[in-house]
């Protein structure tokens, strides 16, 4: 006999819906279109670093504050937002980013606290 219940896992495309995820295609495309011609500029120059930068700064004053009260702490010196504010203002969004989430992947239990590591 089958299953008289709907299938919940699949998702039903409603007119309210529909065309979304073109629409986050194309927005994709146009973010990483903006991303490759911002990054031909000089890192000051570059408005997808300084968005980067503001960012950051907003992690930096809302949400690090409570991890910190929480006990959890960056094992890099300096700390990975500084490290990747540092790095987009010297090497730009890609480069900068790129360097940043390697950073962060490098990041655990595995490494010391305190391990210097400039950017």
């Amino acid at each position: 006999m089958p299953n008289p219940s709907p299938d919940l896992s699949a998702e039903r495309e409603t007119p309210r819906t529909r065309g979304r995820g073109r629409i986050k295609a194309a927005a994709l495309i146009v973010v990483l279109v903006a991303l490759g011609w911002d990054s031909t500029r000089e890192p000051r120059d570059q408005w997808t670093a300084w968005l980067m930068v503001q960012g950051i700064g907003l992690y930096q004053q809302g949400v690090s504050p409570g991890l910190s009260k929480a006990g959890v702490r960056c094992r890099f010196e300096p700390t990975c937002s500084h490290y990747a504010v540092a790095s987009i203002r010297k090497y730009g969004a890609l480069e900068g980013g790129w360097r940043s989430a390697r950073r962060r992947v490098r990041c655990g239990p595995w490494t010391e606290a305190g391990t210097l590591d400039p950017p």
